[in-house]
């Protein structure tokens, strides 16, 4: 055996020495022809030498081209080393998923035609499923989702149930987690259910907002991030370390409710004649939508400001937070808890991070926190920035390791 193979290797070379000097299309077809008939041949024997090369990856989704050039994973150095033992499939119904997905996994949400986007880690490769995805089109022979659902209000919990239950009908299903907006008012207990401990199905939960049900061990706290779904963008850090001063103190821009500490904010920035150093707009009637007018300008005002005030809604987190964040302008947080039912240790996410924020209990603080940023350089407020900007990265970075350590614990 060993006599033929090595006697095939050298008639197809001395073959392709003939194809190199004969140029004709009808002689170059015979020759393929003859090189053909004789790899084919003799099928039954293993060809050992030849393995390396015949490594099959057609289940490999497609890639988009995309993505490749921004992954933070390189699919093809993952490949080159054998295909993934593992597929977890994460079906998102809110923008937290692509959050997570873009923000802080690294992954691209551009889909292309009706593929998942791709992203592999180690021996796993995740296939993310977006928002345009239904509870149809979930496989029944998916061996480990991850959902991604809304559990902010009473009136979505009915269809994030749904999701929940789907997972019952999954009849090859080996590890099942969730990825939940939790409530506002922290009131989540009846998630607590689907557990695996309890005898559901979920291994792993990742919820936000300082909800008491978190034990770090079956529940983790994950950040609520920006709001994707409204247009917020993925930052370009090189942009942002310019060492260029910006135009305003501070900013708010947001939806200001009768008696709300919002309204109080904006009656004390016009009281200590702030209106010259922060940049201020606000309106009556909150919109789930952006205009791309109305973000860009958004961002642009985020771009422009040292610091960004961030005021209570119904919860101490919000968007504002970490879209500030991203844009290096400092988060000015109100850090009162709004509900009994959360914990008392308020952003527990951030804080337990070192987040270099700034904490204030009372909007009375604000004028004497601006007259203190008068009295730092220039030089110091870039190098803050600088610093806020790699502690965003490294808190992604850090939420990134701990996703996949969680998730791999379970498989």
């Amino acid at each position: 055996m060993m006599l033929k193979y090595i006697f095939k290797r050298h008639l197809k070379k001395r073959l392709v020495l003939i194809i190199l000097s004969l140029g004709t299309i009808s002689t170059m077809f015979w020759i393929l022809f003859e090189v053909l008939s004789l790899s084919t041949s003799d099928k039954a024997e293993p060809d050992i030498f030849l393995r390396e090369e015949k490594l099959d990856f057609a289940n490999i989704p497609k890639i988009p081209h995309t993505n490749i050039a921004r992954k933070k994973f390189n699919v093809h150095q993952n490949l080159s080393v054998g295909r993934p033992q593992t597929t977890i499939d994460i079906w998102s119904t809110v923008g937290l998923g692509d959050y997570t997905w873009e923000h802080i996994l690294g992954g691209d949400s551009m889909h292309v035609t009706d593929e998942p986007a791709v992203l592999i880690h180690g021996d796993i490769l995740f296939k993310y499923h977006g928002e345009d995805d239904s509870l149809d089109d979930v496989s029944l022979d998916s061996a480990y989702v991850l959902l991604v659902l809304n559990g902010r209000a009473e009136e979505r919990l009915p269809y994030t149930r749904m999701w929940l239950e789907k997972l019952t009908s999954l009849t090859h299903l080996r590890a099942a987690f969730l990825m939940l907006i939790g409530n506002e008012e922290c009131n989540n207990d009846w998630l607590l259910q689907y557990l695996k401990n309890n005898g559901g199905l979920l291994q792993k939960v990742f919820i936000t907002y300082d909800t008491p049900i978190v034990d770090n061990r079956q529940i983790l706290q994950w950040p609520l991030g920006s709001a994707t779904y409204r247009g917020f963008p993925l930052e370009d850090q090189s942009m942002l370390l310019s060492a260029d001063s910006r135009q305003y103190r501070c900013n708010f821009l947001g939806t200001t409710y009768p008696g709300s500490s919002r309204e109080y904010l904006v009656r004390i920035i016009e009281t200590s004649h702030l209106k010259d150093y922060c940049y201020v707009k606000t309106r009556q009637l909150w919109e789930a939508e952006e205009t791309k007018e109305s973000m860009e300008e958004y961002i642009q005002i985020l771009q422009q400001s040292d610091l960004t005030l961030s005021p209570i809604g119904k919860n101490i987190e919000c968007y504002r937070i970490y879209e500030a964040a991203a844009m290096g302008s400092v988060p000015v947080i109100e850090d009162v808890r709004t509900s009994d039912q959360c914990s008392d240790r308020t952003l527990r996410v951030l804080k337990d991070r070192n987040a270099p924020f700034i904490y204030v209990k009372d909007w009375s603080e604000l004028p004497e926190i601006i007259r203190k940023e008068m009295k730092l350089t220039p030089e110091m407020i870039i190098e803050r920035r600088k610093n806020l900007i790699e502690w965003y990265r490294q808190f992604k970075q850090d939420l990134r390791q701990l996703f996949f350590k969680e998730l791999e614990k379970n498989l």
